[in-house]
């Protein structure tokens, strides 16, 4: 049975972060048809950053701009996945773009952002995304010293950096052959547990995902979400 649009977010408070307060607004409006128990919201991630610092205040997930001042989207996902001043490592967060900028995408992808939604945010986008990330039970957090290798600088008036947040190389070559201990298999069709055989890239050679990594349902969820952004994985190649 489809869950009605005012129960979705029984329950569930959300934090809405953006820098533009008409969007902030909307978003807010569209929480609540939605059925949140609570809206807060922060005009930038500094602000959010305090909210959310020693659980002063408690959320169940965090709807944020990408690109604000003072603290940009990638700036506050790194301090939260780093559990930075005691903030939760594990807290959902959903970010809210009007591009889909494949070097910021990775970086956040290497942040394990839960999803992206484009701007303008609709009531359906919304809902969808949120309903994919409360329905992830599991949510496995890496190392904080793994965070910290990811630039999150980004902004006109920044040099660019060297490296985002996984490297650049040649886009993988198929093995000679189907049964050389690997196999392909369209991204709709892979189950967890699957290990990857060869980097998950995009044409230019940014690997989104490494060689070696195992594929929760979770990660399995925000590769396919990523079409919401116009990049599409189409298959992956799996270990035997």
């Amino acid at each position: 049975m489809a869950v009605k649009p005012n129960t979705l977010l029984a329950e569930r408070s959300i934090l809405v972060v953006d820098d533009e307060r008409f969007t902030r607004a909307l978003v807010a409006r569209l929480l609540g048809y939605l059925g949140a128990k609570a809206v807060f919201q922060a005009e930038n991630g500094a602000d959010a950053l305090w909210m959310l610092e020693g659980g002063r205040m408690a959320f169940d997930a965090v709807v944020a701009d990408l690109e604000m001042p003072r603290v940009n989207g990638l700036e506050m996902l790194k301090e939260i996945r780093s559990g930075a001043n005691g903030c939760r490592r594990d807290l959902p967060v959903v970010m809210l773009t009007g591009h889909s900028d494949i070097e910021l995408v990775s970086r956040a992808m290497a942040l394990d952002i839960n999803g992206f939604i484009v701007k303008p945010v609709s009531q359906g986008a919304l809902a969808s995304r949120l309903a994919r990330v409360f329905g992830d039970d599991v949510r496995t957090i890496r190392a904080e010293s793994e965070y910290a290798m990811v630039d999150a600088r980004f902004g006109a008036d920044e040099p660019a950096p060297a490296r985002g947040g996984l490297p650049v190389r040649p886009p993988p070559s198929p093995p000679p052959s189907p049964d050389g201990g690997m196999y392909r298999i369209a991204l709709t069709d892979v189950a967890p547990g699957g290990v990857l055989a060869l980097d998950v890239t995009v044409p230019s050679g940014l690997v989104l995902v490494s060689e070696g990594t195992v594929l929760t349902s979770r990660l399995i969820q925000r590769l396919k979400g990523l079409g919401d952004l116009n990049i599409v994985i189409e298959d992956v190649w799996l270990r035997v």
